[in-house]
């Protein structure tokens, strides 16, 4: 397996970020609020840093969750970039209960290419895109990839659908959605996950449909959006019925559908 420097540096990013986020949940730590209302801690900003640290050798430009964002005049010129989240999840990272990864996307003319989520408490590390598959490999294994493991998923026709769901920001919309699934499934399951994690999950079949319709950000999508198409699968625009697009002048996402069962978007297109 042949990696290019540039996804090699990204997955040595995300490896020494997941292992200095570890050493700060095993401490006593504070959190403070944001500008924009959501929590932010020290682990949030030294994975940050590390991250930056390290990606600056690619010399692209990079758009972070934690740090001051060009404006858009300066981003449309960018044909390549990467899009981090330091620390997804840091709700989760706050209640200790282990649902929080790091996400490194390659973005380039606008679509996710290569992503990475690292689950530090799982000691595991996910990449991919559509140009070569995706795949898992232990924290130990990160520098020699030869072990790492190719994820295939296969579609089957399932009495019972499983929806993942946000844990930290549940809506209403999503019952609306589900009283159209039945028409299609005898069952519907709705496991509750925090961060990236949901993508984990649909990757390796664990799920079947990620729906959100409430505002999110672009990295919060864009590693995940790479990995799911890693398997044959898919990231639509809620609205559009179109995949995300990345760089953009707004860097909200209003919502979207993630599927590896790219029937389900077939139903929910003409209507369910």
């Amino acid at each position: 397996m042949v990696f290019s420097e540039l996804q090699t540096i990204a997955l040595e990013a995300a490896l020494e970020a997941s292992i200095a986020i570890l050493e700060v949940y095993h401490q006593d730590f504070s959190a403070r609020i944001k500008n924009d209302g959501s929590p932010v801690t020290k682990a949030d900003l030294i994975s940050s840093k590390l991250i930056l640290d390290k990606l600056k050798h690619t010399r692209l430009p990079i758009i972070n969750e934690e740090t001051p964002k060009e404006t858009y005049d300066k981003r449309v010129r960018w044909e390549r970039c990467w899009c981090v989240d330091p620390l997804d999840g840091t709700k989760e990272f706050i209640q200790k209960n282990d649902e929080f990864t790091v996400n490194i996307a390659l973005i380039e003319d606008g679509a996710p290419t290569f992503g990475i989520i690292a689950i530090p408490t799982q000691s595991e590390i996910y990449f991919g895109g559509r140009h070569f598959g995706t795949f898992k490999v232990p924290f130990n294994e990160v520098k020699s990839l030869d072990k790492a493991q190719k994820i295939i998923h296969k579609t089957t026709q399932e009495k019972t659908l499983t929806l993942l769901a946000s844990r930290s920001h549940r809506s209403e919309g999503t019952n609306t959605y589900l009283n159209g699934l039945k028409k299609h499934v005898e069952t519907i399951e709705i496991l509750y996950r925090g961060s990236a994690m949901k993508f984990v999950d649909l990757a390796m079949g664990r799920a079947q449909l990620y729906l959100r319709d409430t505002p999110t950000m672009e990295w919060d999508v864009a590693a995940g959006h790479a990995l799911l198409e890693g398997v044959g699968g898919a990231v639509v625009d809620l609205g559009t019925k179109l995949p995300l697009v990345y760089n953009k002048k707004s860097l909200f996402v209003s919502g979207f559908i993630a599927t590896t069962n790219l029937s389900l978007l077939r139903w929910q297109t003409e209507g369910i």
